[in-house]
């Protein structure tokens, strides 16, 4: 361990940052970060804090035995899991349950080797996640039970006052600028930070990364979207767009590849938007300065609309690999229904530019949506044959309702308990289809 920590010599204080435990039936590593905490870590960091970050979800974790810690393709992997009882509103789902992550021994014995922090921040993705993030609070707790906790995240942001009643924090922070983050400083230290209230903690501080001795680099080079799909958040937790300079992020992806990183995820929402003033030069930018080797990947999806000639050049020469595109269903009346973001016209336009540039048709994904309101079993059987008449990989994203956004606000049965906004579980619940459907749509994706 760091002798500094060890000696608790800080200037403002030392507080411990953690990406919580998951709970759930099905968890993958697809280059999953939490760049929300790891953001406002790297601004703690600037203004004097010392942080000890623990990722209970890190696969490389020091404590985890050397044979959990093997990578898939591209860096991805699997979680340490064990299964634990399933919550009786889930007890009808055919499935285990369980939970992802460190064990709560291993936990518990690295929070016991370093001094009592002056302040826990607990980040928090999925809505129904929450039970993990409640079990590594009250693990904390348990460590610590005289020190502030701090829940911010996802599902802080979207349902604060399920937060407030069930996660078992102090304080729950429902912004996303600095602001929020120094307001919650000034109550717990009982001090003025005001020389940081105009921060901008997205352009200024970049997700923190050092802490991972992971094989892949996430980059975050723009917040927000200009669309306004029914289906998404977005717009409602980075209610701006905007986006980092391009040289900051050139500068990023080359001390990441100094220290022998070949495999970048961007987490960007809106990433081809605008493209002849941002991604085409950032790309042209690592051509140009010829960063060899390079794996790019798109874990969100991009904008079939968006990829014409140059754009499928520039991604296959700057080193993308297995693109994948946001389509979700390949109904008119539902893809207009939804933002209208992308028709089937633009799918067959970017697949054609994609494979003239050298893409090979297996090396592209799509992602379909099933389980949206309004789908029923003839639309998403005739989603997945569209695409796999393009001859390229259709990929299921099973569907979730996200409080706020659109869709949520046209639910005509709304979830009473967040575990019922699970992937697995919802369109199931919903009525929209029957486990013995979800099982056909699978089997006709790996047929």
């Amino acid at each position: 361990m760091n002798k500094k920590i060890k000696e608790k010599n800080f200037n403002n204080g030392f507080i411990l940052c953690i990406n919580p435990l998951v709970h759930d039936f099905a968890a993958f590593d697809l280059w999953l970060r939490p760049v929300g905490l790891l953001m406002i870590s790297s601004f703690l960091k600037s203004i004097g804090f010392e942080i000890f970050f623990l990722d209970c979800l890190d696969r490389h974790h020091p404590a985890l035995p050397p044979t959990l810690k093997k990578d898939k393709k591209f860096g991805t992997g699997k979680f340490f899991n064990e299964v634990i009882a399933k919550p009786e509103i889930l007890s009808f789902v055919p499935r285990k349950y369980k939970r992802y992550g460190l064990s709560p021994d291993i936990i518990r014995k690295i929070l016991s080797e370093i001094p009592q922090p002056d302040a826990v921040f607990v980040t928090s993705m999925m809505t129904y996640w929450y039970g993990g993030v409640r079990e590594t609070i009250s693990i904390v707790k348990e460590i610590f039970p005289e020190v502030p906790v701090v829940l911010g995240g996802i599902y802080a942001r979207l349902i604060p006052e399920h937060a407030k009643e069930f996660s078992g924090a102090d304080i729950v922070c429902e912004g996303s600028d600095v602001k929020s983050v120094i307001s919650i400083l000034e109550k717990i230290f009982q001090k003025k930070f005001e020389d940081f209230y105009n921060v901008d903690l997205f352009i200024k501080h970049p997700p923190e990364q050092s802490f991972y001795a992971g094989s892949f680099h996430v980059l975050l080079c723009g917040i927000g979207c200009p669309f306004n799909c029914s289906y998404c958040a977005s717009g409602k937790l980075w209610p701006a767009f905007k986006r980092r300079d391009i040289h900051d992020i050139i500068k990023e992806i080359l001390c990441a590849v100094n220290s022998n990183i070949r495999d970048f995820a961007f987490y960007d929402d809106a990433l081809l938007v605008d493209s002849k003033n941002f991604i085409k030069p950032l790309l042209g930018e690592v051509i140009k300065k010829k960063i060899l080797n390079l794996r790019f990947h798109t874990p969100n999806g991009l904008h079939a609309r968006f990829i014409d000639e140059e754009m499928a050049r520039l991604l296959f020469l700057s080193g993308f690999c297995e693109p994948r595109l946001s389509f979700e269903t390949s109904n008119p009346f539902l893809q207009k229904k939804t933002g209208g973001k992308v028709s089937n016209e633009d799918l067959l336009s970017a697949i054609k530019n994609l494979t003239s540039a050298g893409f090979d048709p297996s090396q592209i994904k799509v992602y379909l949506l099933v389980g949206m309101p309004g789908q029923n079993d003839k639309e998403i059987v005739e989603s997945i044959n569209f695409v796999k008449s393009l001859k390229v990989k259709p990929v299921l994203a099973e569907y979730s309702p996200i409080p706020g956004t659109t869709d949520w606000n046209n639910l005509s049965k709304v979830p009473a308990d967040p575990l019922l906004h699970n992937n697995t579980v919802y369109a199931v619940w919903a009525g929209i289809t029957d486990w013995e459907g979800m099982e056909k749509y699978k089997k006709m994706i790996r047929s």
